[in-house]
């Protein structure tokens, strides 16, 4: 821009710091200052997504999932129009809401049409409500971005992700008269029980309690391996019968009479 002298307009490069002192004509020592950078007028969209819940990353299935996108205006115009959009494994995250409703939901995407202004240094935030719906290792969350500012120029952030690990953890248990194998019992037979415990799920059990409940009207306690930790009024308890990697099966063996 070619300027010229006196003519009201004051011309600079970009970023150029201005120092502006007034001297008052009538009074030599009434001297004021004030200084100014002259910004870029470059637009710019910023955009981030959090697991928020649950905060150490790990979820059953069927347990509630949040995640927060953030959509932020690190430039120096006023974003005027935004599409945000975000993407997932639906299978194994099932969307139950947000607290914006989507413009446009479909199985996996979710679609938000921001026509309101973002002014310059501003952000905004949408939670996402999921429950888990498949085991994963990581089920991902994608977002991203994109529109434009108040002078139609484009902007565009994206995508960013994160993930939470969903376990299916679960176990099956099984007890059956071992010997005698059948037929009638009399007063004073030993009998002999085995509990079986699976582990059906897809995690690693690091503890394993137990309680066994009988008749101690009809039966009593003799022995158990292992040996429990308490016994007595019908019930016996293991607190811990230890770790059980998945698809492992652990035995118990009980004797009444």
């Amino acid at each position: 821009v070619v300027g010229s002298d006196n003519n009201g307009s004051l011309y600079a490069p970009m970023s150029s710091l201005l120092t502006l002192r007034y001297t008052d004509p009538d009074l030599a020592a009434d001297e004021c200052s004030a200084s100014a950078v002259i910004n870029s007028l470059t637009p710019d969209v910023d955009i981030a997504i959090q697991l928020i819940d649950p905060a150490d990353g790990v979820a059953t299935v069927g347990e509630f999932i949040r995640f927060d996108i953030t959509v932020s205006n690190p430039g120096t115009t006023d974003l005027t129009s935004l599409t945000l959009t975000n993407t997932f494994n639906a299978s194994q995250l099932t969307f139950t809401g947000a607290s914006l409703t989507p413009s446009v939901t479909a199985s996996g995407s979710l679609t938000w049409n921001i026509n309101v202004t973002i002014p310059a240094g501003q952000s905004f935030t949408i939670e996402t409500y999921f429950t888990g719906g498949a085991p994963a290792n990581t089920a991902v969350s994608t977002a991203s971005v994109s529109g434009v500012d108040e002078n139609s120029v484009a902007v565009s952030a994206g995508p960013v992700n994160d993930d939470v690990l969903i376990t299916d953890p679960e176990i099956t248990i099984n007890k059956f008269l071992t010997d005698p194998p059948a037929g009638l019992h009399l007063v004073g037979d030993t009998l002999t029980f085995q509990i079986d415990i699976t582990n059906t799920g897809n995690t690693n059990l690091a503890t394993l309690p137990l309680s066994d409940d009988f008749s101690a009207a009809c039966l009593r306690f003799v022995s158990a391996v292992p040996a429990p930790n308490g016994s007595g009024a019908g019930s016996l308890v293991w607190n811990d019968l230890g770790a059980l990697a998945t698809g492992a099966t652990t035995s118990v063996t009980t004797q009444f009479v």
